[in-house]
């Protein structure tokens, strides 16, 4: 930088001053446009049983180009036992929540305790969220209590994506599965009650999920 008599001119030190400033707002701008990849990707809350716990690896692998994704999975849960993390979740304010719960408190009889307060709450506090990704859960839950609680929450599932079907997006796990019942054993692993996805079963819910999700925010069902 010149000077002048060992001082430093006033007309440089401006000029560079001005240069620092350009240089500090360009750097910030890379930063902002492409320094943090990952910046700028919708975040997406997934809130499930032991199924998504075994979609996981298919939820990531097909959803994390896009979406920061996070995953509350729990093996056996019920929906009144999920509210309290998926509650601490919302505070971050995502962009949508997958949820894929009733599975349990179908297979319990929805006694423990009541399912329909505990469904109630869930849809309640993510009545803030921009986007809600229901899944319709596989009615052979149903089958060991015989009490159609599967059957209910998948009709609440339909009702509120028809209300409003810019915010509540199905991923139709239910209707898929009783399209293949001739090979379901592809899709779901050989237990006594066909529930859990097999590997290929688990790359097609994490497909639902994922074209649900390129759909939110319009009225497309």
């Amino acid at each position: 930088m010149p000077t002048f008599g060992g001082r430093v001119g006033k007309g440089s030190l401006r000029d560079y001053a001005a240069h620092l400033v350009r240089w500090l707002l360009a750097f910030a701008i890379i930063l902002l446009a492409g320094g943090s990849p990952g910046a700028s990707k919708p975040s997406v809350v997934f809130d499930g049983d032991s199924i998504t716990v075994l979609a996981t690896p298919a939820i990531h692998q097909l959803l994390d180009p896009s979406y920061e994704v996070e995953v509350l999975a729990v093996d056996g849960i019920r929906i009144n036992q999920s509210l309290p993390t998926l509650e601490s979740a919302l505070r971050f304010h995502p962009y949508a929540v997958v949820e894929n719960l009733g599975t349990n408190d179908a297979l319990q009889g929805g006694a423990h305790p009541d399912w329909v307060s505990s469904w109630d709450k869930l849809i309640r506090i993510t009545g803030n969220t921009p986007c809600v990704v229901l899944t319709t859960i596989n009615p052979t839950a149903d089958a060991l209590s015989h009490r159609p609680i599967a059957t209910r929450i998948n009709a609440d599932i339909r009702a509120l994506a028809a209300r409003d079907p810019k915010k509540y997006k199905v991923a139709d796990w239910s209707r898929f599965l009783s399209r293949h019942v001739s090979n379901q054993r592809t899709y779901l692993r050989a237990e006594p009650i066909l529930i859990h996805p097999t590997p290929a079963g688990a790359v097609k819910l994490a497909t639902l999920d994922q074209n649900a999700l390129a759909k939110c925010g319009s009225r497309t069902s």
